[in-house]
């Protein structure tokens, strides 16, 4: 499970590459020395959800900001490319590519299946009920209860409440 995760450019970032083996990675420093532009660059590739997470991505005074993950054990590349108009917009773009440059089609479904990501399109998001954006967006986490088991024993809870209130105030009557 060797990747090595390459960040330039990026927030605070000027540039940096790191490999990680199967073993546990740490990163340490000063405050603003870009340990969380790292570790949200590294999210802007591996939690790709079809919009950009970050305001404003690159780094003060460049045009161009680049997040790369390379996997070796899958041969792949996944890069997320960032771009500074002229106008100052800034769009993004998302490849996959083999290690010896052959680019995939259908990056972002790649991400998805090879990193765990889901994609969430914002406008069919928009247009789902509340249920399905709540088990949508439960899809992105695992939480250390059942949410649904919560609220069966909230609903108990309350129930009990009412018959004891209701209980009271026969008593007072």
């Amino acid at each position: 499970m060797t990747k090595t995760f390459k960040v330039r450019n990026y927030k605070r970032v000027e540039e940096v590459e790191i490999t990680s083996g199967n073993g546990l990675v740490i990163l340490g420093g000063k405050n603003a020395q870009g340990k969380s532009s790292f570790l949200d660059a590294v999210r802007e590739v591996v939690k790709f959800v079809g919009v950009r997470e970050t305001p404003e991505p690159i780094r003060q005074g460049e045009d161009e900001a680049e997040v790369e993950i390379v996997d070796h054990d899958r041969d792949r590349r996944y890069v997320r490319t960032f771009k500074r108009a002229k106008s100052g917009k800034v769009s993004s773009s998302v490849a996959v590519l083999a290690l010896d440059g052959a680019r995939y089609e259908n990056a972002s479904q790649i991400i998805a299946e090879d990193l765990g990501a889901e994609l969430i399109d914002a406008a069919q998001f928009a247009m789902l009920g509340a249920r399905d954006q709540r088990d949508t967006l439960l899809r992105q986490v695992d939480l250390p209860f059942d949410l649904d088991e919560l609220a069966r024993k909230k609903k108990g809870v309350e129930d009990e409440r009412k018959i004891s209130n209701a209980e009271v105030k026969r008593l007072q009557g």
